[in-house]
């Protein structure tokens, strides 16, 4: 089992814990490596797991990577923008949802320069 961590005092670092035990007990945390979060994973068809998360440095903006089946890669995975023109660090929470073999909905909250907060969606294509 695999849990993706948002921290306090981290700055803003993905982090990652795992359990052998059914969740009964995890290992202690560790740092992904990038800037991110809350997270969100979608198992795929093909077991690799889409991440996507806010990333809230600038350029603030939504973000993913596509994860082999153990999520052991997440620092060689290779970082997906999906979007770049947030307003400010206040956006994230994704949710995906697979559309069909290739396509992924990828929503979000999101902000604008001028103020404007909504809920807005990307399709991502997976290769």
């Amino acid at each position: 089992m695999v849990a993706f961590l948002r921290t306090a005092n981290f700055d803003g670092q993905a982090c990652v814990a795992r359990s052998t035990d059914g969740g009964r007990s995890f290992s202690a945390w560790q740092s992904m490596g990038f800037l991110g979060y809350p997270l969100h994973a979608l198992p795929l068809p093909d077991k690799r797991v889409l991440l996507t998360y806010g990333y809230r440095a600038e350029p603030y903006g939504i973000r993913a990577r596509v994860l082999n089946a153990e999520c052991t890669d997440f620092a060689t995975a290779p970082e997906i923008i999906l979007r770049k023109d947030g307003g400010n660090g206040d956006l994230g929470y994704t949710w995906s949802v697979q559309m069909d073999d290739r396509r992924v909905l990828v929503v979000y909250y999101f902000n604008q320069a001028d103020g404007l907060r909504h809920i807005a969606g990307t399709i991502l294509e997976i290769e």
